[in-house]
């Protein structure tokens, strides 16, 4: 909805459930943060749907053996995506124990 509108994707909600979910793959967190236009995955980035900033951030942190090389790519998200409510991903990190 948000890519058929030409909305930044900030402009959805992160979902109604508390924790970030079931914990993903490095490949799907790699694709998350192509999609959004990380520029050290450029070259990776395949034809799909793109995830919501803050739920990826919260899905990367509750991975138990995140790639570096994805882990270098959180701080960007926080960077780049400014519309990101920080009050709200803390409050869920904390709740999940990130």
């Amino acid at each position: 909805m948000a890519s058929l509108f030409l909305l930044p994707p900030t402009a959805l909600p992160l979902s109604a459930k508390g924790g970030p979910g079931p914990a993903a793959t490095d490949a799907t967190l790699e694709q998350g943060l192509a999609r959004l236009g990380y520029p050290g995955l450029a070259y990776r980035k395949m034809p799909g749907e793109r995830r919501i900033p803050g739920e990826l951030l919260l899905t990367s942190l509750s991975s138990d053996n995140l790639d570096p090389c994805l882990a270098e790519g959180l701080p960007w998200l926080l960077l780049r995506f400014e519309g990101l409510n920080s009050e709200d991903l803390v409050a869920r990190a904390k709740s999940s124990d990130l």
